[in-house]
């Protein structure tokens, strides 16, 4: 009975810090909307896609809304937004750069607006040298028995 009443009073503190520390940094983009930062996109959904910057650790919306570009479609299975026209593909990992355009503290909200594409490191290539061959084990000599003949 303690120990359940310790466990549920430090879950209610870690929320109380990350709830606090959220405000905090909302706190200070809210003074500072209208400038850019680095993002790494952290979750794609059919409304937008959720982006931490790289420098401070606050999560915000890039809505799909502010993708004037093109009209982009969510892929469930590949977790990307997908350009209806121009091809352009959003998914987890992509390195962008945006504006803070909106922070609402009430609702602990912050959302992104795009600027510009970072450019994606190019994918790992296998390689295409030539491995050399498995050593092969030593084998183990069999003793070779003669065979034994019936006399008669």
């Amino acid at each position: 009975m303690l120990g359940r009443h310790c466990s549920e009073r430090e879950q209610r503190a870690e929320t109380a810090e990350r709830q606090l520390t959220k405000l905090k940094l909302l706190t200070y983009l809210s003074q500072r909307i209208g400038e850019e930062m680095d993002v790494v996109v952290t979750g794609v959904e059919s409304f937008g896609l959720f982006a931490q910057g790289t420098e401070l650790p606050a999560e915000g919306l890039i809505h799909t809304d502010s993708l004037l570009d093109d009209y982009y479609r969510f892929d469930r299975a590949t977790h990307t937004l997908a350009g209806h026209r121009s091809g352009n593909c959003y998914r987890l990992g992509d390195r962008l750069r945006v504006v803070v355009a909106r922070v609402d503290l009430e609702r602990r909200e912050l959302d992104f607006r795009l600027v510009q594409r970072k450019k994606r490191s190019p994918a790992k290539k296998k390689s295409t040298a030539k491995k050399s061959p498995p050593r092969k084990r030593p084998q183990k000599k069999k003793k070779v028995r003669a065979k034994k003949t019936k006399r008669r």
